[in-house]
């Protein structure tokens, strides 16, 4: 059909012209009217559409970089761990030496308490030896 203004369709209604041109024309732009509200509404749902894109965007950009710090601390969890569990090595092969060097060092104490004795026991036949002979010598 067509195009009129509304300006237009009222000076058509004004002076009375009637018939099937103006009745096509009342109804095109009603029809115009209509698809135009439509396109309006439309418009609007694709503009709330967009901006819940650019919030879901923007909450994954959000998790993103959380998974990224979270990666970054689980790292340093797990550099941690491979310290505790090296400490963990090299303290169980100090202690191991500790307790080795221990039964040394009884073993050792043993040994020279033994020896001490036996010194002890040499000193003392010496001495009863000697008194014994000194007694014998003197007591004749």
């Amino acid at each position: 059909g067509i195009r009129k203004t509304d300006d237009e369709l009222e000076e058509i209604i004004e002076n009375g012209i009637q018939g099937r041109n103006t009745l096509s024309i009342i109804v095109d732009v009603k029809k115009i009217k209509e698809t135009a509200m439509f396109i309006e509404e439309r418009h609007r749902e694709i503009q709330k559409l967009e901006n819940s894109i650019k919030e879901l965007h923007g909450m994954f950009a959000d998790l993103a970089s959380l998974v990224s710090a979270q990666g970054e601390m689980i790292d340093n969890i797990q550099q941690s761990v491979a310290k505790t569990a090296d400490y963990t090595g090299k303290a169980k092969i100090e202690l191991d030496i500790v307790v080795d060097n221990d039964r040394c060092d009884r073993k050792k104490k043993i040994i020279l308490c033994i020896i001490v004795i036996v010194i002890i026991l040499i000193l003392i036949l010496i001495f009863a030896a000697y008194h014994t002979i000194q007694k014998n010598i003197l007591g004749r």
